[in-house]
Formats: structure tokens, C-alpha cells, sequence
């Protein structure tokens, strides 16, 4: 395959090429690159090729393009969301050859948020989603990052927010500075307000690990350090580990 690059200069270090297979024409098949890509969401590669199939012109591209631009977007290879993203543009890695689409981060979850937000109360036990916008219980998490039968913990970078905004930056945060590659969001009642969280696993529930972490990500909030961890077990049931290290906000 050769990659055909169309020579216009564009914002944000992105670029665009198409692609011709040998013996083949050229074909209406345009790649796009938007600078800076997430990883694979099965190898953590970062050889990531993202490209509109034929058909995928016009405002319907730029739209897209404007999306990716600051790195707000995610990649897709549940097979079900696939089949439902006929108009968004697809990937492709490098490196293992898995692929799917291309999701814009706010507002699917958002959606997600808003759905599940109207029976959430202050009691409500936390709710969580991974990258795709699929909501997954307690014992799937813990089965995806659990080196065995011992429990894991989650903590939240993010601290009293009630949007999704930023979002974007806490993500890059886990994957760029704190190299984890897998990341989580959530419903988290703090007891007053229901807050919108971006969180990691660590598979421990060591008490001294779970601290070093909760007072770690300060510097994105505001100074406001993290309240607590959620530890879960192999059933599915957690409990709150709470940081002992600071005083109540």
C-alpha cells in the first residue's frame, strides 16, 4: 500500500493522504492525521492510521476533523458500536491490525451520563463505563485488571466535576504522564453533588500504594486532593478506602 500525501499545509501538525494498493487506481479512500492519536485499545500502539471510506466528503469530514483536532475523540473496536457508526471514520493499527470507528468523547457519554444521572442519587452506589461508552459492573472491571483472585483499586484524577469538558485532558494525563492504558468514567456521589469522574485501576488494595495515589493528581484539581479509592474484590463488591492523609473537602 502506498500513501498518496495531497501537499496542503493544515492546522495542528495534521495531514491528509490517500491510498492506492499496487495494481490498483487510487482510490477515494482518504487517510487523516490528526497530529496525536490515542493508542490501540488492544496493543497500546501508538501506529494508528485513521482514514474516511468512500463517500465520507464534505462537511461530513471537516465536522470530524474538527473533532480530532484537540484530541477528543477515542477508538472503537466494540463490534456492536461499529455496526452502529456507519458515518464515522474508521481506523486501523499498524502494529496488530485491530480496527473499528472513531467516537467523539463528550458526547456519547454524555448521553450515557445523562441517561443513567436521572436515578442516580447521593446513596447511589458508583457506576462506571469504559473507553467505549459501554457500562461495566464492578466484577467485569475487576476481571479486566486483576492479576488473580486480589482486589484492585480505582482512583479518580478528577475532583468536583460536574461536567465533562475537560475530560479530554484527564485522559491524556492517564495515558501520556501516568502510562496506564486503559481508562474508566463514572457516576461518583462525594455525599453533596454527583460528580463525573475519569478514573484508573491499580491492582492492589495496599494501604500505603492507594495513598501514594490519592494524593498524587492534586496539581489537575485545583490543589484539591482525592477523598477516597474504590477497592473491589473478585465478587464485585467494594468498599471505600478512604485518604487519611488530608482534611475533609
Amino acid at each position: 500500500m502506498t500513501l498518496y500525501f495531497d501537499g496542503d499545509t493544515h492546522t495542528d501538525n495534521s495531514s491528509h493522504f490517500y491510498i492506492k494498493r499496487d495494481g490498483w487506481p487510487l482510490t477515494p479512500i482518504v487517510g487523516y492525521c490528526p497530529g496525536v492519536t490515542p493508542p490501540c485499545p488492544t496493543c497500546n500502539s501508538q501506529k494508528i492510521c485513521i482514514f474516511f471510506k468512500a463517500g465520507f466528503v464534505g462537511k461530513n469530514q471537516s465536522k470530524w476533523e474538527e473533532i480530532m483536532t484537540p484530541d477528543n475523540f477515542e477508538l472503537c473496536n466494540d463490534y456492536e458500536i461499529i455496526m452502529k457508526s456507519n458515518f464515522h471514520p474508521n481506523w486501523i493499527c499498524k502494529d496488530c491490525y485491530d480496527g473499528g470507528v472513531v467516537l467523539e468523547i463528550t458526547k456519547n457519554l454524555l448521553d450515557e451520563f445523562k441517561k443513567s444521572e436521572k436515578n442516580f442519587t447521593q446513596k447511589s452506589k458508583p457506576i462506571m463505563w469504559n473507553e467505549n461508552c459501554k457500562k461495566l459492573s464492578m466484577k467485569e472491571i475487576h476481571a479486566k485488571e486483576s492479576n488473580g483472585d486480589s482486589p484492585v483499586s480505582m482512583i479518580a484524577v478528577t475532583r468536583h466535576q460536574y461536567d465533562i469538558d475537560n475530560f479530554p485532558k484527564y485522559v491524556n494525563y492517564i495515558k501520556n504522564m501516568l502510562q496506564k492504558s486503559r481508562i474508566y468514567y463514572g457516576l461518583w456521589s462525594d455525599g453533596k453533588k454527583i460528580e463525573y469522574d475519569v478514573l484508573y485501576v491499580i491492582p492492589t488494595d495496599d494501604y500505603k500504594e492507594i495513598q501514594k495515589h490519592l494524593n498524587a493528581h492534586d496539581h489537575l484539581n485545583n490543589g484539591v486532593t482525592q477523598r477516597m479509592a474504590l477497592v473491589i474484590s473478585k465478587d464485585g463488591t467494594t468498599k471505600i478506602r478512604e485518604n487519611n492523609f488530608i482534611s475533609r473537602n
